[in-house]
């Protein structure tokens, strides 16, 4: 509405239709911005069976593009592979090489961390220097990001991938950035397969990941509601034959289930695990 005074309606009438006209350009211009923003990136992404469950259709990477807005995205992955653990001679440095040279790629989003349980830690840093040395080379523009998004619904592997998570989490030395927070997504384990499957996301879980990551990647962490210390227990051993060994554990805070009788316990204070429970 504009008010019109008697003796000046025509001045006051250019002044409002002018504040209205910056208000609007500005916002064009913020509009612009944010399309030019997006339109610029070329995302590149590597990983392991986390990205191919549901890629296609409802898979990480096709969430990750429509709450993004980000469509100019490619990626290279495989099952079953760690930046060390290889399985048919493909790991992610290799799956990285197989990706032709493109100086248009901002973005490479890694995502993994279940497989390289089973490759020896120092293997494992090993192998993401290379990978961080070879993206250097054959994608200049680019810059790394690494999440280590692996967990399961087996307690006794929870260690080693804690020790994973450790070992990701040190990729800023060779001038990656860690995807704070991603690494508790998988802590709700509402989000797991579940039955037969104790290791990959359900549709939920591949939503809850591509937010994460997502706002990892562009706020620089994610918010999560799960920690290592909200997480049911890890161990070894068998309580059966008598021998159980409980990682990171006060002996006052366990809640037995069933019958320690006859069990020796032995609790190993690592100090790098005593937030793990």
């Amino acid at each position: 509405n504009i008010l019109a005074l008697a003796n000046f309606p025509t001045l006051i009438a250019e002044k409002i239709i002018d504040y209205d006209l910056n208000n609007i350009n500005n916002r064009i211009d913020e509009t612009n911005e944010r399309i030019d923003e997006i339109n610029d990136k070329k995302i590149l992404f590597i990983g392991d069976s986390y990205l191919v469950t549901g890629n296609g259709t409802d898979g990480i990477i096709d969430r990750f593009k429509t709450i993004s807005g980000e469509t100019n995205v490619i990626y290279s992955i495989y099952g079953g592979t760690g930046f060390d653990y290889t399985v048919d001679n493909k790991n992610f440095v290799t799956l990285l090489n197989d990706v032709p040279n493109d100086n248009d790629i901002t973005d490479i989003i890694v995502i993994g961390g279940y497989n390289d349980q089973y490759s020896d830690q120092s293997n494992v840093l090993t192998a993401i220097n290379t990978f961080c040395t070879n993206a250097k080379v054959k994608f200049p523009n680019a810059q790394v990001y690494i999440g280590m998004v692996g967990f399961t619904l087996e307690a006794n592997k929870r260690y080693p991938i804690y020790q994973v998570y450790q070992t990701y989490s040190k990729c800023n030395q060779y001038g990656a950035i860690y995807l704070n927070g991603v690494e508790c997504i998988m802590h709700d384990t509402s989000l797991f397969v579940g039955n037969n499957d104790l290791t990959h996301p359900n549709a939920n879980g591949r939503y809850s990941l591509a937010m994460g990551i997502y706002q990892a990647w562009k706020q620089g962490a994610y918010s999560f509601n799960y920690s290592f210390h909200s997480i049911p227990f890890a161990y070894s051993g068998d309580a059966s034959s008598g021998n159980l060994t409980l990682h990171g554990f006060i002996s006052n805070n366990i809640t037995w289930i069933g019958s320690q009788n006859n069990c020796t316990i032995q609790f190993d204070n690592r100090p790098s695990y005593p937030d793990v429970y």
